[in-house]
Formats: structure tokens, sequence, C-alpha cells
């Protein structure tokens, strides 16, 4: 699987069943668009929509054997309810921006209690220090390929795509 950038706020999701693409608008698999809550499947990879907490759409991508949370749009923190409704993720992509998207504090809480695998984000406000506000080691890379045996069952990865 590899995830990449294109355009300003366009994530791509490759992997073995198709081309996922997630934006402002919502998650298209292969031309389809999926942009509200709901529960989604084309082509073998399966999507369900979320709006919880009133914070905006937040989509689960569960593609070979992995879950991708995409919760770029959401501004605010998760109640540990809508959390717990999440299951285990280990992928989670945000916007950690003051202006556009969470703030560092809400960043971390957001982050400590989905408890991802890897964080995915776009932005990083500069200044935020993603070491000090979330112990892990910044990454930065054009493209993310990873199998699901990659990523890592104890430490953290933050993947900044530019």
């Amino acid at each position: 699987m590899q995830i990449s950038k294109s355009g300003e706020s366009v994530l791509n999701i490759k992997c073995k069943e198709g081309m996922v693409r997630a934006d402002t608008r919502g998650v298209e698999i292969d031309g389809l668009l999926f942009s509200g809550p709901g529960e989604y499947e084309r082509k073998g990879i399966f999507v369900e929509g979320l709006e919880p907490d009133g914070l905006g759409t937040i989509f689960l991508v569960h593609a070979e054997d992995m879950n991708i949370c995409y919760a770029a749009e959401i501004r605010g923190v998760l109640s540990a309810g809508s959390v717990k409704s999440l299951g285990d993720i280990d992928i989670l992509i945000i916007t950690i921006d003051t202006d556009n998207g969470l703030n560092a504090k809400d960043a971390e809480k957001t982050i400590s209690t989905i408890d991802p695998r890897v964080i995915v984000t776009t932005k990083v406000s500069p200044d935020i220090d993603v070491q000090s506000s979330f112990a892990v080691n910044r990454e930065d890379m054009d493209v993310f390929r990873f199998k699901k045996s990659d990523l890592p069952s104890e430490d953290r990865r933050l993947i900044v795509i530019s």
C-alpha cells in the first residue's frame, strides 16, 4: 500500500484493490465519491463514514487487512465513545495545523485516545514541535509505502507527506 499527495489537500491511498482519493469532499474509490455517513464497498475496499460528536465526517477505509482512519477534516477532540466506535486504527490521517486543523493540544489528545500505529499528515504548523508534543520523530517523504508487517508494534511513527 502507499499514500501520496496530489494537489493541496488530496491524499491518494493506493492498495491492491484500487485507488482511494481522500479530500474535503469525502472519499472516492475509482471515480465513485462517498461524501457522508454510511457503509460503502467498491472493488473489495470497504469504507465507513461516521459523523462523531458533530465534528465533521470521518472515513474508515478497510483494505489489505489494515484500518485507515481519514480524519483530516475534524476540528476538535473526539469523545471516548466516538473513539471506541472506530475500533483499532493502524493509520490515522489528520491535519496538525493551528489554522486549518487540530492544534497541538487537540492533536495530541486525538492521537493518544485513538492510539494509531502511524500518523499521516500533509501539514504540520511550523509552531508545533512534534518531538515534544507527540513523542515521535517527524519523517518527511513524498510517498509512504508500507505493508501491515512494516507497521510498528510498540512505537509510533509520524509521516508528513509533502
